[in-house]
């Protein structure tokens, strides 16, 4: 089966599909397109990344022109949030008394496997 992305002819082989890539000419194909891990990359070039990337690249358009050609707004991604220092100090100190117990834990451990 030969699917079609963006002009560029994949078929499918495993769980990817591959094709040529159209970044640079060739005859063997090298570009791989995973659907599962959102993700294209040629082993040639070494062009790879999202599909964000790949309509940025593949029609020379900036990032807000390639959410469009993707049927999305930039509105649609929400924005990052916001850690105040006291948050991210309390988690701080949690991450390092539980990796303290977690050494405690294998000492004891291997005390009792001796």
């Amino acid at each position: 089966m030969i699917i079609q992305a963006a002009g560029v002819p994949l078929r499918r082989q495993g769980r990817e599909f591959v094709g040529l890539c159209p970044f640079h000419a060739e005859k063997t194909p090298s570009f791989r397109v995973s659907p599962e891990k959102n993700l294209f990359h040629c082993f040639v070039c070494l062009e790879g990344g999202t599909p964000f990337g790949f309509v940025k690249r593949y029609y020379r358009v900036d990032f807000k022109r390639a959410l469009e050609m993707l049927g999305l707004k930039l509105a649609d991604f929400p924005p990052p949030p916001v850690i105040d220092l006291t948050r991210r100090r309390v988690a701080t100190n949690l991450a390092d008394w539980l990796n303290s117990q977690f050494l405690k834990l294998g000492m004891l451990l291997r005390e009792l496997s001796l």
